[in-house]
């Protein structure tokens, strides 16, 4: 059962991302690359990132990888569903506390924002460490320096400034991806030697 269920979705994965794709750099200061399911078959770079970062090629592949690899597991489909059923569960829970809806804003404003931090975000921090992964066997297989992963992740780091983790972020600390992404590489390297 799991090894066919894994298969399956791989294969699923690989169909989502072959075929044509445009890569679209954005005119944008943010340091920040995404797709969307929204916009299926574009990924897009704000060119913030790139003047800000100056990727190598193999930076950029690293980067391009990540966005890939959240196509290939449908996160932004599976965000739209967790965002769904915290709305659905906040609903619920708001018409059992307060029928009448006198208290709805002061609820809303806390037991919202608990509820997507809680829920949601934790979702989209789970994402970004699966992509990390995913992106950095991309990487391998297209014959990239693996190590280029855990540099990119350092400027996004240093760009942002975010030092420690908190409960309301979508992403997981830099220091954390750079430290995951660099046992990876280490790991895929033995890898490759032992075949």
């Amino acid at each position: 059962g799991d090894l066919r269920d894994h298969l399956r979705d791989l294969r699923a994965g690989a169909e989502r991302i072959a075929g044509e794709w445009t890569w679209l750099v954005t005119n944008s200061e943010g340091v920040n690359a995404f797709v969307s399911p929204y916009c299926p078959r574009h990924v897009f770079v704000h060119e913030g990132l790139l003047h800000a970062l100056t990727p190598t090629e193999d930076e950029l592949a690293f980067l391009i990888a990540h966005e890939l690899s959240h196509v290939v597991f449908a996160h932004g489909e599976r965000q739209l569903e967790h965002t769904a059923i915290a709305a659905t569960a906040q609903l619920v829970v708001l018409s059992l506390i307060d029928p009448t809806g006198v208290l709805e804003f002061v609820l809303t404003a806390t037991f919202g924002q608990w509820l997507e931090a809680a829920y949601v975000k934790e979702y989209s921090r789970v994402s970004e460490a699966q992509a990390d992964d995913c992106g950095i066997g991309i990487l391998h297989a297209g014959c990239f320096d693996i190590r280029a992963a855990s540099s990119m992740m350092a400027k996004v780091g240093e760009a942002s400034g975010h030092t420690r983790a908190s409960w309301t972020d979508t992403h997981p600390p830099p220091l954390e991806r750079v430290e995951h992404l660099q046992r990876r590489a280490v790991a895929l390297a033995e890898e490759g030697t032992h075949q």
